[in-house]
C-alpha cells in the first residue's frame, strides 16, 4: 500500500506510474492510458461545472446482431447492422449503407 500528496494540480488529465526496484509500471490498481509514450496510469481532475464524462441517460446508436442461414455454406450465418439513434425496422426513412 502507498499513498502520496502533491501540489494541489489543476483540471486536466495527469499520468502517473510507479517505480518499483527501478521498473516504471502502470499502477495495477487504476485504469490504464497510452500516454508519456507508453502505458501508464491517469487521473483527471475535472474542469468544474463540466460533466461530460458523467453517465447520461441519452439515446444512443446500436451495433445490432442478426442471424441468418445461408444455403450457400448450408449452415447459420451473423452478421452486424449498425443503426443511428431513431431507427426503426418499420421506418420508411432511407439510410445510406
Amino acid at each position: 500500500m502507498w499513498t502520496v500528496t502533491t501540489e494541489p494540480q489543476g483540471p486536466g488529465l495527469y499520468y502517473y506510474s510507479l517505480v518499483i526496484d527501478g521498473l516504471t509500471v502502470a499502477d495495477p490498481a487504476s485504469q490504464t492510458f497510452y500516454g508519456m509514450g507508453r502505458m501508464a496510469s491517469g487521473i483527471e481532475i475535472p474542469y468544474e461545472g463540466e460533466d461530460h464524462c458523467a453517465l447520461k441517460d441519452v439515446p444512443t446508436d446500436e451495433l445490432r446482431i442478426k442471424q441468418y442461414y445461408s444455403t450457400v455454406l448450408n449452415k447459420w450465418r451473423e452478421f452486424y447492422v449498425y443503426t443511428p439513434t431513431g431507427y426503426e425496422i418499420e421506418a420508411n426513412e432511407e439510410y445510406p449503407v
